[in-house]
């Protein structure tokens, strides 16, 4: 669970590069692109390379995160509720769309899919005919 010291520097690292690209690269390319002085490729390279550093930023520490022992006593807890949850909304789901389709009058998909059978078997009938 402990970092190495290459590990933690790559982070101080990303954290740097990140804030340097959006509080000071970034604006100041735009700024010198929108002037004419200078070009989209650098505004796009600075946007890139600060992109790149929050992602690795973002990994690491949700990395760290699941390494913690809280998180998979959290997570082996809120599994099963969540599918609980899951399962409740589902028959909620269809228990009122189906009472909306029958009130609207919206066919529903094994009406739809007798319908296409028996548009199917006419269709054959006329071609046999």
């Amino acid at each position: 669970m402990t970092k190495t010291p290459q590990q933690q520097q790559q982070q101080i690292d990303d954290l740097f590069i990140l804030t340097r690209s959006v509080f000071v690269d970034l604006p100041l390319a735009g700024i010198q692109w929108q002037c004419g002085v200078g070009k989209k490729e650098v505004v796009t390279g600075t946007a890139w390379k600060g992109y790149d550093a929050g992602v690795r930023l973002a990994t690491a520490a949700m990395d760290n995160l699941y390494r913690f022992p809280l998180t998979a006593g959290v997570l082996s807890r809120a599994a099963p509720v969540l599918l609980r949850w899951q399962r409740i909304n589902n028959a909620a789901t269809g228990a009122v769309f189906t009472g909306l389709w029958q009130i609207v009058g919206l066919s529903t998909t094994a009406e739809t899919r007798a319908l296409r059978e028996a548009i199917a078997r006419l269709a054959a009938d006329i071609r046999f005919q």
